[in-house]
């Protein structure tokens, strides 16, 4: 379970952070990503842990979720809020098999803080949204049990489902990296404000859709070079 990386943002309750990590190791988990917490280090953090301390030791702590999902090239984001510029959703059984068939990837799974969840610009981020199925009558979950849930599905399919795992024959095909991503991002941004595609005064909702278009392609780094490499020719040539 190494290659997969929980990622908490914002988190308000440093108890959550101990839980989290008991949840992640009670299923052999043990990459916590840390993005501007609150309150840590903290002994109710280490209380509530109980018996995972280890993972709160090897844990790492950002200032930003760009920097801490810039090395993974499959990103979820956990969320059951309705938004208005919407990523494709998958459940934690889905996102497990994801992980299976993706075998060679380093993945994150992002967690919002535990009252208002992940933004729309931080969700914009991610290549899917990661809902976890509830009752309607009540559907809030605190941030241990989310993250018990999705932990608990891929540790399952990763018992008894190696044999869906497929071949990859091109050893040269390498996905590229969140950074990469958002690197063609920004200069996607930077040519369509350029060329007046976006509007200075009104950048939202264009900036996320470009975004998620993007981020829902899978490419790999020799692609992000491609259209990189062209969208700069075609800078160039109309810059003669």
């Amino acid at each position: 379970m190494s290659k997969i990386n929980i990622v908490l943002h914002h988190t308000s309750h440093p108890g959550n952070i101990g839980a989290t990590a008991r949840a992640m190791k009670n299923m052999g988990f043990t990459s916590l990503r840390l993005v501007n917490p609150k309150s840590y280090p903290s002994p109710e953090a280490t209380s509530r842990a109980s018996g995972a301390e280890d993972v709160l030791k090897t844990l790492t702590v950002y200032s930003n979720i760009k920097s801490a999902i810039s090395d993974c090239e499959l990103v979820v984001g956990a969320s059951a809020r309705n938004r208005g510029i919407s990523l494709p959703t998958i459940t934690p059984e889905e996102f497990a098999l994801m992980t299976l068939l993706h075998s060679s990837e380093k993945v994150a799974c992002v967690f919002g803080n535990e009252q208002a969840g992940l933004s729309n610009e931080e969700i914009s981020l991610c290549q899917y949204q990661l809902v976890i199925p509830t009752s309607d009558k009540y559907s809030s979950l605190n941030l241990g049990m989310a993250v018990q849930i999705i932990c608990y599905e891929v540790f399952v399919l990763s018992l008894n489902g190696s044999h869906r795992k497929p071949k990859i024959n091109n050893e040269n095909y390498q996905v590229a990296t969140q950074k990469e991503i958002d690197n063609l991002n920004d200069y996607i941004e930077e040519l369509a404000y350029a060329s007046k595609f976006i509007h200075p005064i009104h950048p939202k909702k264009i900036k996320l859709r470009i975004r998620r278009i993007i981020n829902r392609m899978t490419l790999s780094a020799n692609e992000v070079n491609l259209i990189w490499g062209f969208l700069r020719s075609v800078e160039i040539k109309n810059n003669e």
